[in-house]
Order: structure tokens, then sequence, then C-alpha cells
């Protein structure tokens, strides 16, 4: 792991047992997903369903990327 943020991320494995590009990787995209839904609540437009489910799609595939690199990391 080479970033600049290498000692919070290895003091949060060590405290939780976590990997920190987990929560990353899961937790943006889990965030930006529920905010899409709820302005999709209140505007109640039928216009946003598809940029909607665009939006998605793509964080999706941005987790799966990301786990999939995860679990193809030599280093762990």
């Amino acid at each position: 792991m080479t970033s600049p943020y290498r000692a919070i991320d290895e003091s949060f494995a060590n405290a939780t047992g976590s990997d920190m590009r987990l929560v990353y990787g899961l937790g943006v995209p889990f965030a930006v997903a529920t905010a899409l839904i709820i302005a999709f609540a209140l505007v109640g437009d039928m216009w946003l369903l598809a940029p909607l489910f665009a939006m998605l799609f793509v964080l999706g595939a941005i987790v799966i990327r990301g786990i999939v690199r995860m679990l193809d990391d030599p280093s762990e």
C-alpha cells in the first residue's frame, strides 16, 4: 500500500482488524447511492430514473472492481 495516508490506514487496520480500502471502497459509493435515491424520492420526477440507474450501475462496477483488485493484491 503506497499512499500518503498509510499511517492512518495502518492504525485503523490495527484497531479494527479491517482494511481501510474496503471502508473507502464501499462507504463512498454507498453514501453517493443513498443520496441519489433520496434526491429521487424528494423530487419525484421520472426523468431522474435514468441517471439514477446509470450512477448505481457505475458505482456498483467500481465497488466490484475494487474488491477484485483487493483480492488480487499480493501484499496481503
